[in-house]
C-alpha cells in the first residue's frame, strides 16, 4: 500500500488520484511512514508531528491553487460548452479517456459543470483541443481530490474525541455519497416524492402554477430525450470510425426527429468520415442543447405546462453567474445541484445532467418550497412522513428492530442510539 508522499505533483504522476484514502492520511498523522519513498519520509520527519496537521493543509490547499490558476488558464482557451458536452459524453457512454484514467462519474461532471459557469464565456468560440480538454479533466481530478483532503476532520487537531467523530461520520457519508449519485431507484423515489408532496400539490400549484407531480415528469422525460440524444451522438461517432462508410439518409432523419438541426445541416452535405467527426467534435454541445419549447413539452398536456417557464428559470445559471464562488465550495454545496440548467441564449438552454433531480430531490423540493413561501407547511409534513417511512421499510427489513425519534439522540442515556 503506498501513501500520499509530500509532493502531490509527484503523487500525481505515479498514482490515480482517485485510488488515494483520507484513511491513508490518518495512518501517517499517526505517525506510520512506513509507506513512504525514503526522500518522502526523510521530509516529512523534519516537521514535527502535532505540526503535520498544518503541513498538510497548507499543501493541499497550494495545489488547489494551482489547480484553480490552471482551471482559469485552460478554460480561456476552449469553448466551455463543448468542453463539458465532450466530457459529460464519455462519462456517460463510459468512453475510456485517452491518458488511461479513471472512469468519468456524475461527480465529476458535477464539477465540470460549476467550473464551467466560474471560468466560462461565450466568447471562447474556439475549435476543440483534445490536449486542453485532457488538462482540464486531471484538474478536476486533482481538485476533488485535494478539495476534500482539506475537509478531513484529522487536519483538525482542536477537535475533542466526541466532535471528531460526530465530523467523521459526517464526512464518510459525504465522502461515499461524492462517489455515487446514484442511491435510490429513480421511479422509487418518484413514487416516494409524489406521495409526500400530495397534500401541498393544491398549494404549490396555486403558487407556481404546475405540481410536484409535473416537476418529476420533466426531469424523467427530460432524462430520456438527453439520453436518446446520447446514443445517437455515440452512433454518429461510431459511423465516423466506420472505414466502410456510412448512409448519411437515416442520420439526418434521426436528428430532425430529435430536434437536432444543427446536425441536420451538417449531415445535408457531402461528408467524408473525417469531415463527420470533425464537425462531431466541433459541435458536440448540440447534443445537450434544448429550446424553451422544447423543454416545456417535456411536461406533456399538463395543465401547468404553459406556466412552467417560471419553474424552469428557478432551476436555470448562466456562464459567468458562478464567477465569484470559492472552488472547494462546489465539492458539498454545489450550486448546480439545485440549478441543472445553463441558459446560453434567450430561447435555449443546456442540459447535461438531468439526473441531478433524482439525485438532490429532498435539497430541490425543499429550495423550491421555501421560494414558494411553503416551507413550514413542507417541513411538516416531511418530518412525520420519512418517519413513518423509514420506520415502516426498518420494520420490513428487521421486525424487531426499535426506531427512536430524533429527540432521543440528545438524550444522555440514548447518545448515537441511532
Amino acid at each position: 500500500m503506498r501513501y500520499p508522499p509530500t509532493s502531490g505533483r509527484a503523487y500525481v504522476e505515479k498514482n490515480e488520484p482517485s485510488r488515494y484514502t483520507e484513511y491513508q492520511l490518518q495512518r501517517i498523522l499517526g505517525g506510520d511512514l512506513g509507506g513512504l519513498d525514503a526522500s518522502e519520509r526523510e521530509r516529512l520527519e523534519q516537521v514535527p508531528s502535532s505540526e503535520r496537521p498544518a503541513f498538510f493543509k497548507k499543501l493541499y490547499s497550494d495545489h488547489l491553487n494551482e489547480c484553480q490558476e490552471a482551471l482559469g488558464r485552460d478554460f480561456e482557451a476552449v469553448d466551455p460548452l463543448n468542453f463539458l458536452a465532450m466530457f459529460a459524453t464519455g462519462g456517460y457512454m463510459k468512453i475510456p479517456t485517452a491518458e488511461g484514467k479513471g472512469e468519468i462519474n456524475q461527480v465529476h461532471i458535477e464539477l465540470a459543470q460549476f467550473l464551467v459557469l466560474k471560468y466560462g464565456s461565450h466568447l471562447n468560440s474556439t475549435e476543440p483541443s483534445l490536449p486542453i480538454y485532457s488538462r482540464i479533466a486531471q484538474s478536476i481530478r486533482n481538485v476533488l481530490l485535494y478539495g476534500g483532503l482539506l475537509r478531513s476532520p484529522v487536519l483538525d487537531s482542536t477537535l475533542s474525541a466526541e466532535d471528531s467523530l460526530r465530523q467523521r461520520i459526517a464526512y464518510g457519508v459525504a465522502q461515499d455519497f461524492a462517489g455515487l449519485r446514484s442511491w435510490a431507484y429513480p421511479s422509487e423515489l418518484d413514487d416516494l416524492l409524489t406521495r409526500l408532496t400530495e397534500p401541498l400539490e393544491g398549494a404549490i400549484q396555486q403558487r407556481l402554477g404546475c405540481t410536484v407531480a409535473d416537476i418529476i415528469r420533466f426531469w424523467r422525460k427530460l432524462s430520456t430525450l438527453a439520453y436518446e440524444r446520447l446514443l445517437f451522438m455515440d452512433q454518429l461517432r461510431k459511423a465516423a470510425q466506420t472505414a466502410e462508410g456510412f448512409e448519411i439518409s437515416p442520420l439526418r432523419k434521426k436528428a430532425e426527429q430529435l430536434g437536432i438541426p444543427a446536425l441536420v445541416t451538417l449531415l445535408d452535405g457531402r461528408l467524408t468520415a473525417s469531415d463527420l467527426q470533425n464537425g462531431l467534435n466541433r459541435m458536440c454541445a448540440v447534443t445537450f442543447t434544448f429550446t424553451a419549447s422544447a423543454l416545456i413539452g417535456c411536461v406533456g398536456g399538463s395543465e401547468g405546462a404553459s406556466c412552467f417557464q417560471t419553474y424552469i428559470n428557478g432551476c436555470t445559471l448562466k456562464l459567468g453567474d458562478l464567477r465569484d464562488s470559492e472552488l472547494t465550495d462546489a465539492i458539498y454545496t454545489n450550486p448546480v445541484w439545485d440549478r441543472p440548467l445553463i441558459q446560453t441564449t434567450e430561447d435555449t438552454f443546456f442540459v447535461c445532467a438531468p439526473s441531478l433531480f433524482h439525485s438532490f430531490a429532498f435539497r430541490h423540493l425543499e429550495s423550491l418550497f421555501k421560494g414558494l413561501g411553503l416551507a413550514r407547511e413542507y417541513e411538516s409534513r416531511r418530518s412525520t412522513f420519512l418517519e413513518h417511512e423509514i420506520q415502516k421499510r426498518l420494520h420490513q427489513a428487521l421486525p424487531s428492530a426499535e426506531l427512536f425519534g430524533g429527540n432521543y439522540f440528545w438524550a444522555d442515556a440514548k447518545r448515537r442510539e441511532n
